[in-house]
């Protein structure tokens, strides 16, 4: 993502190893969760309110569209000039995103099946999946 000193970024969900390479690069990073109990300067689900209409640039998990919150968030960031969906969920559809004013789509694609499949069965998560994925990113 294209992101300078001058930008203030929200976060929607917890993505830990963005959080310090972000911060070095931007005027703000605000970061939004449902968790009640705020920390690592966690701001709450409410928050988004005031604040994601301000910035530049958005980062959305891809559980927002699991959990139905992605449409009432693409519209408060209506003027971020990015907009990226993060996450190993993530629906690789630019045509459709690119409607919405996404501008990035960030994910997993499955490059074993049936290592995944295994993997799951016995319990294990993203985590574990390795050369089972390739992480993915596109332009919409």
């Amino acid at each position: 993502l294209s992101v300078g000193s001058e930008d203030t970024v929200g976060m929607i969900g917890y993505f830990g190893p963005l959080v310090e390479p972000i911060k070095k690069r931007v005027r703000a990073l605000h970061i939004f969760e449902r968790r009640a109990e705020p920390e690592y300067e966690i701001l709450p689900e409410s928050a988004t309110l005031d604040l994601l209409p301000k910035c530049q640039v958005v980062i959305l998990s891809a559980t927002t569209l699991l959990n139905h919150t992605i449409d009432g968030l693409l519209d408060l960031s209506r003027k971020a000039r990015e907009i990226a969906i993060l996450g190993p969920s993530t629906p690789f559809l630019p045509e459709i995103f690119h409607r919405h004013g996404v501008t990035m789509l960030s994910g997993l694609q499955v490059a074993d099946p049936m290592q995944i499949l295994q993997i799951v069965s016995e319990g294990g998560g993203t985590r574990q999946f390795g050369r089972a994925v390739r992480k993915l990113s596109l332009r919409s």
